[in-house]
């Protein structure tokens, strides 16, 4: 559980972060629109009664809670706000 209760997490991979270090902005942009166009939906189905969806990027597969100082992976949560999802800051 998150600290606002349950979670449901949703992991993604860009092969293009092994290439190149994207900017900040880029990043949170595409991770809000996964979670406003994809996991939002989907996390009705499989969790209707998370409060939090956590997005996940990497760029190439990795065990869940495994950590490699080769392979970028970046995070952000998220809050359900009806039918959006709202940032929220770690």
């Amino acid at each position: 559980p998150s600290p606002l209760g349950r979670a449901v997490r949703f992991r993604f991979l860009s092969t293009e972060l092994a290439q190149e270090k994207p900017e900040a902005a880029a990043l949170f942009t595409d991770m809000e629109y996964l979670c406003n166009r994809y996991a939002l939906a989907k996390s009705e189905e499989v969790s209707p009664d998370a409060e939090q969806i956590v997005i996940s990027l990497s760029a190439a597969p990795l065990a869940f809670g495994q950590a490699s100082d080769d392979i970028a992976q970046y995070f952000e949560a998220f809050s359900r706000q009806g039918q959006t999802c709202e940032w929220d800051a770690f």
